[in-house]
């Protein structure tokens, strides 16, 4: 999500994932611009929201399939006050604003940005060949829904539904993060006790940045300028990991794995791996099927 939003043209943000709900832990990464609830999409969990109009706020409505995390981003990034969004999704968010676009429009008029289009087909994997199948009862959905404060409200912004939900005002005096984990763990606890699938991500204030003006109040040589030079370091090396990920995931190893295959077959190992591999796939059936309660 960091090298997403970098290659629209946001500056200055970063997406983090988070271990800790409490309200020290939302401290230590403040500001937090947004969140993003990711978890298991069951069919006929969807709540029907009220339909209601929300004067500049932005809301986009799903009707690209496969866009949901990017989508997420959008609806909570075109919320943001002071953020600097970048030219193409500045004049976007002008376009959507000024043309007074219903959610469903603006859900469309994503998928026709060349920009947008662009940057997110840049992080799908590639593939030379795709078998098509169809998708059984067990098959996992996951689905992105995004919280943010606007003018004193917390609103969910849910593609899946035709308008933003309201959680009404937040308490004066608290973060609205207070608010927002609140109704996602109360969301969780709908949920059965077994399902662990479930992922939270902030957006929040490039790490390094702040880092950079915390060591300007700090005397040179300090242990304190120490240890936030350490970690705009470790952010530096976080980074690259990001990246290599990201090239690792979205490169095409299937001419590699044929190229092994018969290099494999031409030394007259790859009928012993494949044997090897049936009988590591039986056991695996094997277990699942013990797992599930058949004999």
């Amino acid at each position: 999500m960091t090298e997403l939003m970098a290659k629209l043209g946001v500056k200055g943000v970063q997406a983090e994932e988070l271990w800790d709900l409490s309200p020290e832990g939302m401290m230590q990464i403040a500001p937090v611009h947004g969140l993003i609830f990711l978890f298991k999409w069951v069919e006929g969990s969807s709540r029907k929201a009220p339909e209601i109009v929300v004067p500049d706020l932005f809301f986009a409505q799903q009707v690209i399939q496969n866009a949901c995390a990017t989508q997420a981003l959008l609806n909570i990034l075109l919320n943001c006050e002071g953020l600097e969004l970048g030219e193409e999704l500045s004049q976007f968010k002008s376009f959507t604003q000024g043309a007074g676009l219903d959610p469903e429009t603006c859900g469309m008029t994503i998928g026709n940005s060349d920009t947008i289009r662009t940057v997110h087909n840049s992080f799908a994997r590639q593939q030379v060949f795709s078998v098509a199948q169809k998708g059984g009862k067990d098959d996992d959905a996951f689905h992105f829904v995004g919280y943010v404060p606007f003018r004193g409200k917390l609103y969910e912004l849910d593609g899946l539904q035709a308008a933003p939900i309201d959680h009404g005002a937040i308490p004066e005096g608290t973060e609205w993060t207070a608010k927002a984990t609140e109704i996602i763990q109360a969301r969780i606890a709908e949920y059965s006790a077994s399902e662990i699938k479930f992922n939270l991500c902030a957006l929040v204030k490039n790490r390094k940045d702040v880092y950079a003006e915390q060591l300007t109040a700090m005397p040179e040589g300090s242990e304190e300028a120490l240890m936030l030079k350490d970690r705009m370091a470790q952010e530096d090396e976080k980074m690259a990991t990001y990246s290599k990920e990201n090239t690792r995931r979205r490169h095409n190893y299937i001419p590699l794995v044929l190229e092994l295959l018969k290099a494999m077959a031409k030394s007259g190992k790859l009928e012993a791996a494949t044997e090897a591999a049936k009988l590591k796939y039986q056991e695996r059936v094997k277990d699942h099927l013990k797992q599930k309660g058949f004999k």
